[in-house]
């Protein structure tokens, strides 16, 4: 029987399969950005560039561990992780807003900046933070079926 602080065998397999998707993940956009930036091409700010490369695997990661259920355990981590990335993400989302208001663009010389750096990360926060919610609304849906 699987103990509610633990994950069970299967879901460990399961987690060590998708941090090896992200790995790999990890490495070709590494060599996809050193193949741009030695050709002359440079589609962000050194931060934000450094940031994306970072956060992308991640997203991927989560999106899996999401969908096959091994990203949290209980329903108050789950909460937790809801409202946090919910409030951090909408707060982010609006303060880029607020600044391209202000005239700071997104993209400039064919380039991310750190207003558009900014708000792809916090979209990517936000987009974990949707498919969590559906995916707990699906599985109260299916818990109620039964």
């Amino acid at each position: 029987m699987m103990n509610n602080h633990k994950f069970d065998e299967r879901q460990l397999w399961i987690r060590g399969n998708i941090f090896m998707h992200a790995f790999i993940a990890q490495v070709a956009l590494l060599l996809v950005n050193a193949f741009l930036v030695d050709n002359g091409f440079i589609w962000a700010e050194r931060f934000h560039e450094n940031l994306l490369l970072l956060l992308i695997p991640i997203f991927i990661c989560s999106l899996e561990l999401i969908f096959r259920d091994v990203y949290v355990q209980t329903k108050a981590q789950r909460l937790i992780t809801i409202g946090i990335f919910s409030i951090g993400s909408i707060f982010g989302i609006i303060t880029c807003m607020v600044d391209y208001r202000k005239g700071e663009a997104f993209i400039t010389n064919d380039m991310l900046t750190s207003n558009g750096g900014s708000l792809a990360t916090f979209l990517i926060f936000f987009t974990i933070t949707v498919c969590l919610i559906i995916k707990t609304i699906k599985d109260r849906i299916a818990s109620s079926d039964e």
